[in-house]
């Protein structure tokens, strides 16, 4: 499943800017003892 503007998508199009130029949103998070710690 994608997020494109918000709404749900099966599918994500070659043509698309994230594919062509890799953009996107991550987020990164330490876990530890399997618990995730506020930065």
């Amino acid at each position: 499943m994608y997020l494109i503007n918000g709404a749900e998508s099966e599918t994500l199009a070659v043509n698309d800017r994230s594919v062509q130029f890799g953009d996107g949103c991550f987020t990164t998070a330490r876990i530890v003892r399997g618990r995730v710690q506020l930065l």
